[in-house]
């Protein structure tokens, strides 16, 4: 692993952990894949659009009182410093009627307003509200991206990214590690991670993940 992956690879291991089934009570570490060893990030973005329903989430800058105000529910928390997270959890249907979970996910790097870090849609099969999580509204059904995302065919992803390659438990990603455009952040750098989960040829559940360090 390079340099500026293993750079990487450490950010991302602050916000999420790998995981294959649900606990209660629930929690971003058992429910957001991670990317394990990341040998080439991209250089450019994996994705600049994100919208959760009818909000549209600028990762870093839209906080998770936006998110509570558009959407309600609670924000629940646990660790501190580095290890810290902060996160809203919905469970109901998505966009084609399957039972899901909607994350939008904080830590640290958050900062004190707890800017949104991660968003991500995650398959509920059993179909209830899991402790801890919120009942999505009816305007939530769905996290939108300008990339590939979840119902789309895994030749989607092919074509834009390049072959994907599942694990044993169809978790598969992405890493990109890119200058900042902000003129006012000229010395830092943005890192992105696209997460999917694959299932009978197509995107299952999908998570994106961006932080700017300096």
């Amino acid at each position: 692993m390079g340099q500026n992956a293993g750079y990487f690879a450490l950010i991302v291991a602050g916000l999420v952990t790998n995981a294959t089934t649900l606990a209660k009570p629930l929690n971003p570490d058992r429910a957001i894949p991670s990317l394990g060893d990341i040998n080439s990030p991209l250089a450019s973005p994996l994705f600049k659009q994100v919208k959760a329903g009818p909000l549209e989430i600028k990762l870093e800058e839209t906080t998770l009182a936006d998110v509570e105000k558009a959407f309600g529910g609670a924000m629940h928390d646990e660790g501190d410093a580095g290890d810290s997270r902060h996160w809203l959890c919905y469970a109901g249907p998505d966009a084609g009627g399957s039972p899901s979970i909607f994350w939008f996910v904080s830590g640290e790097m958050g900062g004190s307003d707890h800017g949104v870090l991660s968003v991500a849609l995650q398959p509920n099969p059993e179909g209830k509200v899991p402790e801890g999580c919120a009942g999505a509204p009816a305007s939530l059904t769905a996290i939108e991206l300008d990339t590939p995302g979840v119902g789309a065919p895994l030749s989607d992803v092919a074509a834009k990214f390049g072959a994907a390659k599942p694990d044993r438990y169809g978790h598969f990603g992405f890493a990109a590690s890119y200058p900042a455009s902000s003129p006012d952040q000229k010395d830092a750098t943005v890192t992105q991670t696209l997460t999917s989960t694959a299932g009978n040829g197509r995107i299952t559940g999908v998570a994106v993940t961006q932080v700017t360090t300096n």
